[in-house]
């Protein structure tokens, strides 16, 4: 585990009237058969374009598949009628994407942390579909865990900042925990201290982008954000 420059990480989490979390990777580990559920979507385009595709992906992490989805066809393929593809594809890949989350569990410390925290103060911030995104909390009974449960189409910084603004707390007094690029950009807009997890990260840049930066702490699993934030002991 290693630390950049977050001071009183547990002061922060402990007086933080807004704590927020990304899904995919930090409450259920479910960044694999996303990237399986894009190369359904785009099943049968060439190749090379599909493995750049996989790059950017696995390298913005957090971000909306829509928007990634308009990169593909927009800057990748550089084709027309550029909605049009983005909808059949983001069906495609909800479709897929639906029946993986029926067989993946959540990320019990992710829970536990979630229970300790108190749902009033809990936000997930996802670039998931927000309809598929709710569906899957209530099939799992996890709704009530959190204060708000908010997806794409939407963007998370759009969502961050408004939860802000409702609570009327100062990027600064707020958490935010993530693992993908795209998290990380949206807590450095809003000076949000960043918690990044990398125990299911896709993330390859993420040490060379978060070296240095200023209110980052780097953990490699859930037991050692818990452990960082005293809660170790309240497990039991």
């Amino acid at each position: 585990m290693a630390a950049s420059s977050l001071r009183s990480v547990e002061r922060i989490y402990r007086e933080a009237p807004c704590v927020f979390l990304d899904c995919d990777g930090v409450i259920f580990d479910s960044n694999g058969f996303k990237l399986d559920a894009l190369r359904h979507a785009l099943a049968g385009f060439p190749a090379p374009a599909l493995r750049d595709m996989e790059a950017y992906w696995t390298e913005n992490g957090g971000v909306s598949r829509y928007e990634k989805l308009g990169y593909f066809f927009a800057e990748i393929l550089q084709t027309s009628e550029i909605a049009e593809h983005v909808a059949a594809a983001a069906r495609r890949f909800t479709e897929f994407s639906r029946r993986a989350y029926s067989g993946c569990s959540p990320v019990p410390e992710a829970l536990l942390f979630a229970r300790l925290t108190g749902a009033e103060r809990c936000f997930v911030v996802s670039g998931t579909d927000q309809e598929e995104l709710r569906d899957v909390f209530a099939a799992k009974q996890l709704s009530q865990a959190f204060a708000q449960i908010c997806g794409s189409p939407t963007s998370k910084l759009a969502h961050v900042t408004r939860i802000l603004e409702e609570h009327r707390c100062p990027g600064e007094r707020a958490l935010f925990i993530g693992d993908g690029g795209g998290d990380f950009a949206v807590a450095r807009r809003l000076r949000v201290p960043f918690v990044y997890i990398e125990q299911y990260s896709e993330w390859k840049s993420a040490h060379g982008k978060l070296s240095g930066a200023p209110d980052v702490l780097v953990c490699e699993t859930w037991d050692d954000i818990l452990s960082q934030l005293g809660l170790r002991l309240e497990q039991s």
